[in-house]
């Protein structure tokens, strides 16, 4: 009896099983991996997409083919409607790693040119954002022999720059909300293409604000250290800073160190004015010092030295930050939390660029190598 109710009761469960009903099978649909955007005229969008079409062989893996579709529409949605009417089944953008905004479109508004994929439940959100130098079309079109597909070149790319601290952990889902919160912007990875060697260039992080690229971007060593006064640290920091001078060979008066741990306070002081003090301290290892002998005094010396040029190049990127109108600290946030009554007595968009910001850094030396 017991064996007769447990088979019922699987044939039951069976039975009440359902498919998956909103299933989407590969053979159905065209898969774009990255796609280019690009401003046109004053009402016209480009869009660039490409989509890796795999043959099966006889014998063996099939040959992969790279399909390029390019059109010119008022929206994202009708150009993917335009796309779908050029190409053999259906677009789908569900597993897009990369999307690339030109130069020009991303100075204007970016969040109505997002809105599709905020509103498509299928997008993938993780997807990697950059602004291009010039036009996306271009680099989209780039083709390597030692890189099948540019969105596996591009995003990893992006990805090496984000684990060496150079670029934000940025994606389509998290700058949603900065790019809605007042007092807080963000910054979007910069890239170019290198005509003469054929490759994608890494410029640094273009600063946004608001909703716009501000068409001002910071060089990697200067997005390093922003984002290490921001308190964000990938797999990996490294520098390379001047310390002395008249040295021969001209390599003895340079020092590199990989930064380690890192500690990061934002203070707030509301006097007279608004006073911003942004604090950094940094435990470092040398990785590079041509000198024959540290001594436990030139080690206290060249930690002076480091913290003194850190402070300097940290108030030339704060002092280009404020000059783009750019509030990636979120400074603004902070006050809105935790200063309210000043906070509504302030006019941001004026008010942020003449506000003081002081950056201090601290430099402490814990490794020096094998060598003394």
């Amino acid at each position: 009896m017991k064996k007769v109710i447990k088979w019922m009761m699987i044939c039951f469960m069976l039975f009440s099983l359902t498919g998956c009903w909103d299933q989407r099978q590969f053979k159905n649909i065209k898969l774009v991996l990255a796609a280019g955007f690009d401003q046109v005229d004053e009402d016209k969008i480009k869009s660039t997409v490409i989509i890796p079409t795999v043959e099966k062989g006889m014998e063996g893996p099939g040959d992969e083919y790279i399909q390029t579709v390019t059109t010119e529409s008022n929206t994202l949605r009708e150009g993917r409607t335009q796309i779908d009417q050029k190409i053999s089944k259906i677009f789908d953008a569900s597993k897009i790693r990369v999307v690339l905004l030109g130069e020009e479109l991303a100075k204007k508004d970016i969040l109505p040119l997002l809105d599709v994929f905020y509103r498509d439940p299928k997008s993938n959100l993780n997807a990697m954002l950059a602004v291009v130098e010039g036009e996306a079309e271009e680099i989209i079109n780039l083709r390597l022999e030692h890189e099948p597909r540019i969105s596996g070149y591009i995003s990893g790319l992006l990805q090496g720059q984000v684990q060496l601290t150079q670029s934000p952990r940025e994606n389509i889902q998290l700058i949603c909300a900065e790019m809605m919160e007042p007092g807080q912007d963000f910054g979007l990875p910069l890239i170019s293409l290198n005509e003469e060697e054929g490759l994608i260039n890494y410029k640094g992080i273009g600063l946004f604000h608001g909703q716009k690229y501000t068409g001002v971007y910071l060089d990697p060593k200067e997005s390093l250290l922003l984002l290490l006064l921001d308190g964000e640290k990938g797999k990996m920091a490294r520098l390379s800073a001047k310390v002395n001078s008249g040295e021969e060979p001209a390599v003895k008066n340079y020092v590199s160190f990989d930064i380690g741990d890192i500690k990061q306070k934002i203070e707030i002081k509301k006097k007279e004015q608004i006073e911003v003090s942004v604090k950094l301290k940094l435990k470092v290892g040398i990785t590079e010092y041509p000198h024959d002998h540290i001594t436990p005094p030139s080690l206290k010396e060249l930690e002076k030295k480091l913290s003194k040029i850190l402070t300097a190049d940290a108030k030339d990127v704060v002092k280009k930050i404020q000059e783009a109108n750019s509030d990636i600290f979120g400074i603004g946030r902070r006050l809105q939390a935790y200063h309210n009554k000043e906070w509504k007595q302030l006019n941001w968009e004026e008010d942020y660029p003449e506000i003081s910001i002081k950056p201090d850094v601290k430099v402490n030396i814990e490794e020096h190598g094998i060598i003394n």
